[in-house]
């Protein structure tokens, strides 16, 4: 299976993870590829450069505090990969908390009742995948929001507004090719207080008029 969007896990063959460890630049960053080799980790798609190479796949593997968060970047064959995934779930994530548990929940069933599916990615997903230390005191609660058209992204949007954690809750909204729009961007678009919305996509990020997307809102109803 082929990654669609930005933020998706993959696993890779163990002969890629040898090709990536051979071309580190230094000890700190081979240590860091041959702890992820060693735990079967995954890596995640980032946006794909125009330099890489047809038939290739670049990924990212943010370190966690022992590394000092250093991120590291490569790009494999997409022969090596062997899994796609995602990251935990806004409920999974929740589960593990004890001041902010609660209200998290709250917000995920919210989310699931209105048609969105919700990721966490960023520190907290990460921390809750590998069980390595990314957190720290200013940690964003960062969502991957899957949503299937612009009138969910309209009422994910209502609800994250009105949502009380202890955290600042960051994150993109993401539609079915892919794309992706920043939530508390969407909310200004709402809100008639922009004229233009940076979309992200595998490719790149680009400008939109923010008029077409209040057309798409329109136009799915």
């Amino acid at each position: 299976m082929k990654p669609a969007s930005r933020n998706q896990l993959v696993w890779i063959s163990d002969s890629a993870w040898q090709e990536i460890e051979a071309a580190q630049p230094d000890a700190q960053a081979r240590e860091i590829v041959g702890h992820w080799r060693a735990k079967h980790l995954p890596l995640v798609v980032r946006r794909q450069p125009d330099d890489v190479a047809a038939g290739r796949l670049a990924l990212g593997l943010p370190a966690p505090l022992r590394w000092a968060r250093r991120k590291l970047a490569f790009d494999v064959s997409l022969d090596a990969v062997q899994m796609v995934g995602a990251f935990p779930t806004l409920l999974q994530v929740a589960r593990r908390q004890r001041s902010w548990r609660s209200a998290a929940v709250e917000l995920s069933n919210g989310l699931v009742l209105a048609g969105a599916n919700v990721r966490v990615y960023g520190s907290h997903g990460w921390q809750a995948l590998t069980g390595e230390k990314y957190l720290h005191r200013d940690s964003d609660i960062d969502l991957h929001i899957e949503v299937p058209n612009v009138d969910v992204a309209h009422a994910a949007t209502n609800l994250l507004q009105a949502a009380r954690l202890p955290r600042r809750l960051d994150g993109e909204l993401v539609f079915p090719d892919g794309s992706s729009i920043a939530w508390r961007e969407f909310d200004r678009v709402l809100a008639l207080r922009t004229t233009e919305i940076l979309v992200k996509s595998l490719r790149g990020p680009r400008l939109v008029p923010a008029a077409s997307i209040l057309q798409m809102q329109r136009s799915t109803r």
